[in-house]
């Protein structure tokens, strides 16, 4: 139930803030499918931490509004929250490797050279 659910987001915001560890936020072999949901809710607090998209005074509202997020997603084999998450943590994995970053920002810069309709200044 919802009081259960929220005890977890509770014990994953409490766990996301005492482990600073990011290397393996960026472990692209992350078992996912052995994963508690709770696990999954302590690694999206960190990898949002890390990326200092969030501060510590909006981590409990964001706990509780990860906790909607996630009671949304229908109980199926493949698109459900570990899947969201899955995607959640590839991205992160992307934005957190330097090459990465590098290519997207190269790949934006370049894509409006000699655009149709007019001159790139």
């Amino acid at each position: 139930g919802g009081g259960r659910a929220q005890a977890a987001v509770t014990r994953a915001l409490a766990r996301s803030a005492s482990s600073p560890a990011l290397q393996d936020l960026r472990d692209w072999d992350l078992d996912i499918l052995n994963m508690s949901r709770e696990q999954i809710f302590e690694r999206i607090l960190r990898c949002l931490r890390a990326l200092d998209l969030v501060q510590d005074s909006q981590l409990e509202s964001l706990a509780g509004t990860l906790e909607q997020v996630a009671s949304c997603y229908n109980r199926n084999p493949y698109h459900n929250f570990r899947h969201g998450f899955h995607v959640f943590h590839a991205s992160f994995c992307l934005l957190s490797a330097p090459p990465c970053v590098g290519a997207l920002l190269a790949a934006g810069a370049a894509g409006e050279d000699d655009a149709a309709g007019g001159e790139a200044d």
